[in-house]
């Protein structure tokens, strides 16, 4: 249970990280702190739940966040959240995938086998969200809250999209039962959708700037 909250507390603690390079705040740092602690303690609670309730609840707490504590247009905040939690289900798929084919074993496996397994699982991938969102922000840093409406509407849909499918990659994962050829093709599948989604990323900010000049 400890452990649990630890995890949604540094999972909280990164996104609160992201989303506080790329929106500009209009509160208090003590009411960000206490929306954070609202928000680790809602995505606590409901990590026992199903994953879709779960997912849909705990991403409409996080845009409650942004929208009370930082300024920007709804439709720019709608993208970030949505690329936010999009990375988070990206690296779980990923690293789960990597984990599992060195293992050779399933990931549910490698989770309850032993603690040591979950720990370092679960720290390998809070690096994994730190190292994206690092470079998400990199890129971001081109797009100024002036960007043009019509290409936030383009990339909060195709986010979406990319979101929706990485939550289906989830509820089709061959977690309980090793197969190397199953688990390889979801593995680049996951590369695959990382690159492009990173690509389609890049092109969106260059659009921004482009639009700017």
């Amino acid at each position: 249970m400890f452990f649990d909250l630890l995890m949604c507390v540094i999972e909280g603690v990164i996104l609160v990280y992201f989303i506080n390079h790329v929106l500009e705040l209009k509160r208090g740092k003590i009411v960000l702190m206490l929306s954070t602690a609202m928000y680790i303690l809602v995505s606590w609670m409901l990590n026992e739940m199903n994953m879709l309730v779960k997912m849909i609840s705990i991403i409409l707490a996080f845009f409650a966040l942004c929208q009370i504590n930082y300024k920007g247009k709804i439709i720019s905040k709608i993208g970030y959240v949505i690329h936010a939690f999009y990375v988070i289900i990206i690296s779980d798929i990923s690293i789960s995938n990597v984990i599992a084919l060195f293992q050779q074993t399933s990931i549910f496996n490698t989770i309850i086998n032993s603690s040591y397994s979950k720990v370092i699982f679960s720290f390998v991938i809070k690096l994994f969200n730190l190292i994206l969102f690092t470079i998400s922000i990199s890129i971001f840093k081109k797009v100024t809250k002036e960007s043009e409406t019509f290409y936030w509407i383009c990339f909060d849909i195709v986010s979406a999209c990319y979101l929706t499918i990485s939550m289906a990659f989830v509820l089709l994962f061959p977690v309980t039962v090793y197969d190397q050829g199953v688990m390889t093709v979801f593995f680049f599948l996951a590369v695959f959708f990382l690159i492009t989604s990173y690509i389609i990323l890049y092109f969106f900010a260059r659009l921004c700037e482009l639009h700017q000049k």
